[in-house]
């Protein structure tokens, strides 16, 4: 996983490996944000976001500070279930065929996510 901070305009790269440690990473930078958080996925995010407990109450706890939480993604008939349940606390929108993921921050922060 690359991400690429802007944090006080102290440019790095950061690679980090393993789901756990990827998880992890997603949780801390959920705590960093101050007002929105925009996520491109491919078809297999959805199920990610829907099915991980911790993933999920750190949107919850994103939405209870007033972030704003949209996601791009592919919708398909293979996803549909779980992207109705991101579709519960955040804005998603369906873009055919998308490859690969990525986070935005405040507009400032940029997670490449492998």
């Amino acid at each position: 996983m690359l991400d690429q901070d802007n944090i006080s305009n102290d440019n790095r790269i950061k690679i980090i490996t393993g789901s756990e440690n990827i998880t992890n990473f997603i949780l801390e930078s959920y705590k960093r944000a101050n007002r929105n958080m925009d996520t491109c996925l491919d078809f297999v995010g959805p199920s990610l976001v829907a099915t991980d407990h911790r993933i999920m109450n750190g949107v919850f706890e994103m939405l209870q500070r007033g972030i704003k939480i949209r996601f791009i993604t592919d919708v398909t008939k293979e996803n549909i279930y779980y992207c109705k349940d991101v579709m519960e606390v955040c804005e998603i929108r369906h873009i055919e065929g998308i490859k690969g993921n990525f986070g935005i921050l405040d507009e400032n922060e940029y997670n490449l996510l492998g």
